[in-house]
């Protein structure tokens, strides 16, 4: 009868420590869902910085351009040398779109991974609710079989023919 006490007990000591270990994956997930939530918001933020610094470059470059042309007397308004700086700031624009589109895949790779994460702890905690049902059954079915046990021949020190006294085993107390 101990025996089936004891089996319940460390089954639902079991159950609980399953449930506790469920519970503390699912926040840990959640805790780097967060992370990775505020790692898209980086990844964005720095993206526009940095177009903003390409900009910034364009502006400089072709007006350094219109500079040169127009210190050497090359018409800077129209022509060649106005169709070169259009070229110029067309070219950092596409490098300016091309950081704000990297930082656009990778704020949705984290926020991909939020997502991912926030499911595993999901998946965690409801696996930790099929760890403690299996557990505690798997501790019921361990106390029924000691009960069933204390009920035999062999449990109660006699012999399976006739009834008779095993002198080699000690009676339980």
């Amino acid at each position: 009868m101990i025996a089936a006490l004891a089996a319940v007990g460390m089954g639902v000591l079991s159950a609980f420590g399953s449930l506790q270990q469920g519970d503390q994956q699912a926040k840990i997930a959640n805790a780097n869902a967060d992370i990775s939530i505020r790692n898209a918001g980086q990844a964005r933020y720095a993206a526009r910085e940095e177009a903003a610094q390409i900009r910034l470059r364009s502006q400089y470059v072709t007006g350094q351009q219109k500079a040169t042309q127009g210190a050497t007397g090359i018409y800077v308004n129209s022509g060649t040398a106005a169709d070169f700086r259009q070229a110029t700031e067309e070219q950092f624009e596409l490098d300016a779109l091309k950081a704000l589109y990297t930082g656009e895949l990778q704020a949705s790779a984290f926020e991909q991974e939020a997502v991912l994460s926030r499911y595993a702890g999901k998946m965690a905690k409801r696996n930790s609710y099929f760890a403690a049902g299996f557990g505690f059954a798997n501790s019921s079915i361990g106390a029924y079989n000691a009960v069933q046990y204390a009920k035999t021949p062999i449990a109660t020190n006699t012999s399976v023919m006739g009834g008779v006294q095993n002198p080699y085993v000690q009676p339980l107390r």
